[in-house]
């Protein structure tokens, strides 16, 4: 991308997330290599029991209350952003902005609101705004366009009707726009229940590449991990068809000690997003590995990146992480050999590992590569982690090991044995695809039958006919 055309990322995720660090490096990186288009949709956190977003100082008046995909009384539909501000009739909200804010301010903003009434001005703002159109979603919700006579130092309307905030975006026609939709305490299920308005808001969106940075909160609790793996499996799978044009990629959850607890699922709730990624061949991230793996907290610790909760990064330490993700999209998906250089440096002097050069830059600079190389239905991604070796010993360096393989799609063959001659070797008896049947019992999903048949979800898919929804039936009898 040359930052002429949009480019539209949304990253989800949990605290880690929506504290906006580690998403913010990816926003950086990416914004070097397409152009500044801004952090898309903005939520005022603080005014919701949370915090943030830097540099805006938010107020309203009037009655008021809020919901998130955690605590939602009412209930009702949430979109991407996780979080909602119900206002009453006649409440004014105000977000200013200052010098520490991240955004692109521009004169055309688009609010997105959700009411059940059917007045066509649901706000009303001053008079500097003139109102542009208003477009009509899924689930009584609207996106109100505005255009100001000048770039605003703050967007503030007064409500007409009872109705739910769900954030505004100052627009931008080119550039790369970064969006965090982190929530704290979040787990992937959260995201998953308010899948029908999520997908609503995804429709009108129409991003180019997906983020899903879960398994932290999920780590502390109790899972059942084929659950787990079919919610994640099943909702990942819709989106493949829903958006067969965006790429999608996981990262796992970091390793992390809470007020001392042992996060007693981390393994096994990685494992299981791995797995998840592998069957439905999208780009995984194994980003607790780039730490260090199991047990990393304490070094990380002992080089002050991170809180004393032992479950947050620090600014140093959520930088690192960002980098740590960009360095591997950048290289994997060749966008912009300068960039990566400079990341490896950058992870060089934090982890005392020495890169190895990169090779020169390709004729091919665009940020459309990472939405052609994650995307689903091809099933590879090529990326490969920084290759590294380590320096030479420096005076109290502990050095954190990065990955040979991050990000990963296929499973990694297993090598053949070199000490079989040609007598030995077994002949190829492999039956051909669909040859034998293997019938559906309870519990069964269709990744699951993958993996007991040795097969693939998209192989099953073709072979027995089966739509985009996965569902199988008990006694059902499969061609593999």
């Amino acid at each position: 991308m040359n930052g002429t055309s949009p480019f539209r990322v949304l990253h989800f995720g949990d605290s880690h997330i929506q504290g906006d660090r580690i998403s913010g490096e990816l926003r950086n990186t990416f914004q070097k290599i397409g152009g500044n288009g801004g952090m898309g949709i903005i939520f005022p956190y603080s005014l919701c029991g949370s915090s943030g977003p830097l540099g805006t100082e938010n107020s309203i008046s009037g009655s008021s209350s809020y919901s998130t995909i955690l605590k939602n009384p009412k209930p009702q539909g949430l979109g991407v952003m996780g979080y909602e501000l119900t206002l009453s009739n006649n409440a004014k909200l105000t977000m200013k902005f200052n010098e520490k804010f991240k955004g692109v301010p521009t004169k055309q903003i688009a609010l997105w609101l959700q009411t059940k009434s059917d007045t066509s001005m649901a706000i009303t703002m001053d008079s500097t705004w003139t109102f542009l159109r208003r477009d009509s979603l899924e689930e009584n919700l609207y996106c109100y366009y505005f255009e100001s006579q000048e770039i605003p130092k703050k967007v503030d309307f007064k409500s007409n009707t009872s109705l739910s905030f769900w954030g505004f975006e100052f627009l931008n026609t080119k550039g790369v726009t970064y969006q965090q939709n982190g929530v704290i305490g979040a787990q992937f299920s959260h995201l998953i229940a308010q899948e029908k308005a999520v997908i609503s808001q995804l429709k009108y969106l129409k991003p180019d590449l997906l983020v899903f940075s879960y398994g932290t909160n999920e780590a502390y609790s109790d899972l059942d991990t084929i659950r787990y793996e079919r919610m994640v499996s099943g909702f990942l799978a819709k989106l493949m068809v829903l958006f067969p044009n965006t790429g999608i990629l996981i990262s796992n959850a970091p390793d992390t000690r809470s007020a001392g607890k042992t996060p007693k699922n981390q393994r096994s709730v990685n494992r299981t997003l791995r797995r998840v990624s592998e069957s439905l061949g999208i780009a995984y991230y194994d980003l607790n590995s780039a730490m260090g793996g199991w047990g990393s907290l304490y070094s990380w610790q002992k080089k002050g990146r991170v809180y004393g909760d032992l479950l947050h990064f620090n600014t140093e330490g959520a930088t690192l992480l960002g980098k740590l993700i960009s360095q591997a999209v950048v290289e994997g998906t060749q966008l912009n050999t300068l960039v990566n250089q400079t990341l490896r440096e950058e992870i060089f002097q934090a982890l005392c590992v020495r890169p190895e050069p990169v090779k020169p830059p390709k004729t091919v600079d665009t940020l459309r590569v990472i939405s052609e190389t994650t995307h689903a239905s091809s099933g590879t991604v090529s990326t490969n982690a920084p290759k590294v070796t380590p320096a030479k010993p420096q005076p109290k360096a502990i050095p954190v090991p990065i990955p040979k393989n991050p990000v990963a799609l296929k499973p990694i063959p297993k090598p053949k044995n070199s000490a079989t001659t040609e007598t030995t070797k077994p002949k190829n008896n492999k039956p051909k695809p669909g040859s034998r049947l293997y019938v559906v019992k309870k519990g069964d999903t269709l990744s699951e039958v993958a993996q007991k048949t040795g097969t693939s979800v998209s192989d099953l898919r073709k072979l027995n006919g089966i739509k985009s929804d996965n569902i199988i039936r008990i006694g059902q009898k499969l061609k593999y």
